[in-house]
C-alpha cells in the first residue's frame, strides 16, 4: 500500500511480513503523459460517458438509485487518473472545485449517477484540453504528434500543476535553459517558478480565491495572465539575487516596496471599480497600502468578512474601537453591521468617507422612519444626526452625546420654560429641589423629537 505523497511503498503480507519498495522508482520522466498514453488519449475525457473508478467494492449494483445504500462509491473519471500522480492536497482540492469527486455513486453500467451530484460534472477540459490555458500536452512537455515532432511552445499554466510537478521531484527554473534571467524578465513558467520556493500555505492559499481562477480572463491566472508576477512584477532580479525581497514588489506591513508602489499594482485592475475614488480618500492621503487591510492569499479576506472586518479597521481606528465597547453602540461587535455599512474605505466625496452624500442620508438608509420631511421639523435633526448622536458608541441611551435635559439645553437657552438651566439652583425648591424635577427629561413630554406630522405637533409633543 502507499501512504501520502513522498512516503515509501510498503506491502504488509502473510504472517506479518513487511516488504519495503522504497528503492523502486519509475524509470522514466513521471510528468510525461505519453509514457503510458498513446496518441492524444491523455486529454481529459467526458466523465458522463466513461466509467468511474470504484473505491468501495463488493457493493450491490442492482439499483441505480443514489440513495440506496448498496450503490458503489467511486472516484470520478478524470480525477481517478490524474490523482494517481497529483497527490498533494492543493491539487486534489482544485480537482474537486472543478467537478471531481471521491464519493460519486455509480449506476449499473459503472458511470457516474449525475442526478446524485449534478454539480460534479468534471470541467477539466476547459483549461486542460487541447488549446486550453493549461493544455495537458504543453504542461507535461509531451511532443506534439506531428511529422516534425516539435514540442509546442510552453505557455503559462495553472499553478496547481506546478505543485504536483514538484511533488515528482522536478524543480522549475526561471530560465528554460538554466541561464541567468534578465532583471526585467518575466518567468516563462509563471507561478511554477515562484512555487519552487514559496510553496507554504501562506502563499498557496491564493488558489482558493478569485484572483487564481483560470477561467476568468480579467484575473492574474486567466488565459495569458502573468500569474504571481501580475502583482509582484517581473521576478528576474529577485531570482538572480537569491530571493532578495527588495528586488521584487512585496506587500504587507513589512514590505520593502512603498505604499504607493504597492497600491499602483492593485489600482492597475481595481481603479475602475472598487477604488475609483481612491485618490480622494483619507487612506490614500495617509499612505495606507491596500495590503494593510486586505489579505489576498487567504480563502476569506478578513476585511471582507462581517465577523472580522471590525477587528481589521480598529487596528488603526482605536478611538472607534473604544466607542464600540460602550453600552449603547451599533451592532458591529455582534456582526450584524460592518464598518463599510456606513463608510467607503476606498474613497468618497462625502464627509468621513460616508457611503452617502450626507450623514442624514447614510443614517436614514436604515432609520427610514426619521427621514422626513415632517410637517413640524426639529432643525438639528434635519441638519445632522450627529448633532445629538455619537454613531460609534455612547455611555448614554440611544447613542446620545448627553442625557436629556442637558443635551437639549445645549441649544435651548433663555428665560422661562423650557430653557431654565436644570440645576438645583435653577429649579423650584432652591438647593433641595424635588427628585421628580431632577429626574425629568424633555422627551417625557416632547416625545416626537425627530419631527411630527400632527397638525397639533408644533411643540413636538404628539
Amino acid at each position: 500500500m502507499r501512504g501520502a505523497a513522498g512516503s515509501p511503498f510498503v506491502i504488509y503480507g502473510y504472517m506479518g511480513s513487511i516488504t519495503n519498495f522504497t528503492d523502486v522508482v519509475y524509470p522514466g520522466q513521471i510528468n510525461r503523459c505519453d509514457a503510458c498514453h498513446t496518441g492524444t488519449s491523455y486529454y481529459p475525457v467526458d466523465d458522463t460517458a466513461v466509467q468511474a473508478t470504484t473505491r468501495l467494492t463488493g457493493l450491490s449494483q442492482e439499483a441505480p438509485n443514489p440513495t440506496t445504500v448498496g450503490n458503489p462509491i467511486a472516484t470520478s473519471a478524470n480525477m481517478s487518473v490524474c490523482s494517481a500522480c497529483h497527490v498533494d492536497a492543493l491539487t486534489q482540492t482544485h480537482m474537486q472545485q472543478n467537478g471531481g469527486s471521491l464519493t460519486v455513486a455509480k449506476d449499473t453500467e459503472g458511470r457516474t449517477i449525475l442526478s446524485a451530484v449534478p454539480a460534479n460534472i468534471e470541467t477539466c477540459s476547459v483549461c486542460h484540453g487541447a488549446g486550453g490555458v493549461a493544455d495537458v500536452q504543453v504542461v507535461h512537455h509531451v511532443p506534439a504528434p506531428t511529422a516534425s515532432n516539435r514540442v509546442r511552445k510552453v505557455r503559462r499554466h495553472f499553478a496547481a500543476v506546478a505543485l504536483s510537478v514538484m511533488t515528482a521531484g522536478i524543480a522549475p527554473s526561471f530560465a528554460s535553459d538554466g541561464a541567468t534571467a534578465p532583471a526585467s524578465a518575466y518567468s516563462p513558467h509563471g507561478a511554477d517558478t515562484c512555487l519552487g520556493c514559496h510553496n507554504d500555505a501562506t502563499v498557496t492559499g491564493i488558489f482558493h480565491t478569485k484572483h487564481a481562477r483560470p477561467n476568468d480572463p480579467r484575473g492574474p491566472f486567466g488565459h495569458g495572465g502573468l500569474q504571481c508576477e501580475a502583482c509582484h512584477g517581473p521576478g528576474g532580479a529577485h531570482v538572480n539575487a537569491k530571493g532578495d525581497p527588495a528586488k521584487i514588489i512585496d506587500f504587507g506591513p513589512k514590505a520593502h516596496a512603498s505604499a504607493a508602489t504597492q497600491n499602483a499594482q492593485c489600482l492597475g485592475c481595481h481603479q475602475s471599480n472598487a477604488a475609483h475614488d481612491w485618490a480622494s480618500s483619507a487612506h490614500a492621503a495617509n499612505d495606507v497600502a491596500c495590503a494593510s487591510c486586505h489579505q489576498l492569499h487567504v480563502a476569506k479576506d478578513p476585511v471582507r468578512t462581517a465577523a472580522t472586518q471590525v477587528e481589521v479597521c480598529t487596528t488603526c481606528h482605536q478611538a472607534q474601537h473604544t466607542d464600540l465597547l460602550k453600552p449603547s453602540h451599533h451592532p458591529l461587535r455582534e456582526g450584524t453591521m460592518v464598518c463599510t455599512s456606513c463608510h467607503s474605505p476606498h474613497g468618497s466625496t462625502a464627509r468621513a468617507q460616508l457611503v452617502k452624500s450626507t450623514v442624514n442620508e447614510t443614517c436614514t438608509t436604515c432609520h427610514a422612519e426619521y427621514r422626513g420631511p415632517f410637517l413640524w421639523e426639529h432643525q438639528p435633526v434635519a441638519e445632522d444626526c450627529s448633532n445629538c448622536h455619537d454613531p460609534h458608541g455612547s455611555a448614554q441611551p440611544a447613542l446620545l452625546k448627553m442625557r436629556p435635559p442637558f443635551l437639549c439645553q445645549t441649544c435651548h437657552e433663555g428665560a422661562g420654560h423650557p430653557s431654565i438651566a436644570n440645576t438645583p439652583q435653577g429649579l423650584a425648591g432652591g438647593g433641595a429641589p424635588s427628585a421628580f424635577l431632577l429626574a425629568g427629561g424633555c422627551t417625557n413630554c416632547h416625545s416626537q423629537v425627530h419631527g411630527s406630522n400632527s397638525p397639533s405637533g408644533r411643540a413636538l409633543m404628539r
